[in-house]
């Protein structure tokens, strides 16, 4: 099954008819289902409804796909921003799919969004994924945090667990196999 019906990607892509009438700043292609794991408040997933597209993890439609980054190419994308409506990290091999995708077409930055939690925890992730995503043109990993402070991060993402991740030593892990973090 697709995860873009074709009415809707070819609705979305006829809105801009030329090249000159808008530039697309960031392409953001939305990684696995809804699963998480933190328990934030906040979520997204809870502010949006639930629908047959996101309600599970879709592998991506590679034609669909390719033919989304060649419009966003064409139309002055430099950024990719591969995020979730849960944790994007729970599909480690969704992620290593769009990675192997999208480096072809030469963006300039591909970036991850995620709380880091399942790479801190090298659960699913591992370093081999991190490795290989490094490989295929994964620039940049954002991690969201809610404050500088380990205890309210913990009280907001993992709030079942003693402590919160040691973001510092994911975030130095993450340096030395080349990733920038924000």
């Amino acid at each position: 099954a697709s995860a873009v019906p074709q009415a809707t990607l070819k609705q979305a892509l006829s809105l801009i008819s030329s090249k000159d009438t808008m530039k697309l700043h960031l392409l953001t292609p939305v990684v696995g289902g809804i699963a998480c794991g933190a328990g934030c408040k906040f979520c997204i997933a809870g502010m949006t409804p639930v629908n047959e597209t996101i309600s599970k993890a879709v592998s991506p439609n590679v034609d669909s796909y390719k033919r989304v980054c060649e419009y966003a190419k064409a139309h002055g994308t430099e950024t990719v921003l591969l995020t979730g409506k849960g944790e994007p990290c729970n599909w480690p091999d969704h992620i290593s799919e769009y990675l192997a995708y999208t480096k072809p077409f030469g963006f300039r930055q591909i970036e991850l969004q995620t709380n880091g939690i399942r790479i801190a925890d090298r659960r699913p992730i591992t370093k081999a994924h991190l490795v290989k995503w490094k490989d295929n043109g994964l620039d940049l990993i954002a991690i969201s945090v809610t404050h500088y402070e380990s205890e309210f991060n913990r009280k907001t993402y993992t709030p079942t667990r003693r402590s919160y991740i040691d973001l510092p030593l994911l975030i130095e892990d993450l340096h030395h196999l080349g990733f920038a973090v924000r």
